[in-house]
């Protein structure tokens, strides 16, 4: 990415309120653990290391895009069900 790494291309899309609540996987085959910690710090959801097989990496890519699609649909559900319960405590008075 010209002009912009990768720690302050998250740090953007974390500031931008329309896209802070996207997940965010830094797929990385530079750094060690620090910047692993530090990426995960400044709003990262997973860390997943460019290293192996290309099929292998592959997957890894499609599972944490599945968890992270599920995590966020399970959030979306459970406030949904919230509100509704609250909805009906208040109306069925």
């Amino acid at each position: 990415m010209p002009g912009m790494n990768r720690l302050a291309f998250l740090e953007a899309v974390r500031r931008n309120s329309k896209y802070s609540d996207i997940p965010f996987i830094f797929y990385s085959g530079m750094g060690g653990p620090e910047l692993v910690e530090v990426a995960l710090n400044k709003g990262a959801a997973k860390h997943i290391t460019k290293m192996g097989d290309p099929s292998t990496q592959c997957n890894l890519l499609t599972h944490a895009i599945y968890e992270l699609a599920r995590e966020k649909h399970a959030t979306r559900r459970g406030s949904t069900i919230t509100a509704l319960k609250h909805h009906a405590v208040l109306y069925s008075a």
